[in-house]
């Protein structure tokens, strides 16, 4: 092989290499926080969650009301900013694309106190169809229950829709 040949290779190899390292697939979302004033709000929940994978990420705001988002990849997100004592700022089909660095300044509004109840019981359930009413003893029940002279009509006063006349 020729030294020209091979200084050739080598060099369009390092072209190649050099233009493979240039391919990015990420992008960069900065964003600063206010209120409706202009003032900074630090410690601001930012949340990213990629609507193609699901994946979350989160930051804070820092002491100048900013926040950084790196090496996100390329899609579509939802963006959610929240700080108690104002409305959350929620944005759906945020796109970012691959290479692409955006800055943002978010308005926050001053909203209302929230409650949050979250129930972890479940509800008994109830017959709303009709007003009949059931009750069901077990065979352990009625073994276990005194009755009086062993008549079984005795466990119908225990039940919540009879009433006994007599």
């Amino acid at each position: 092989m020729k030294p020209r040949t091979g200084i050739a290779i080598l060099a369009t190899f390092f072209m190649l290499a050099v233009a493979g390292m240039a391919q990015v697939t990420t992008a960069t979302f900065y964003g600063t926080v206010t209120d409706a004033s202009g003032a900074i709000l630090p410690g601001v929940t930012v949340t990213m969650v990629h609507q193609g994978t699901s994946a979350k990420t989160i930051k804070l705001t820092d002491e100048l009301g900013e926040f950084a988002f790196t090496f996100l990849p390329a899609g579509s997100y939802t963006l959610t900013i929240e700080l108690p004592g104002f409305k959350t700022h929620v944005s759906t089909d945020f796109s970012l694309g691959a290479a692409q660095n955006v800055r943002r300044t978010f308005v926050l509004e001053v909203g209302g106190v929230e409650e949050r109840v979250t129930v972890t019981g479940e509800a008994p359930l109830v017959n709303t169809v009709t007003a009949q009413q059931r009750q069901d003893y077990s065979k352990l029940q009625v073994n276990e229950l005194p009755l009086q002279n062993r008549d079984f009509t005795s466990l119908l006063d225990s039940s919540a829709s009879v009433t006994s006349s007599g």
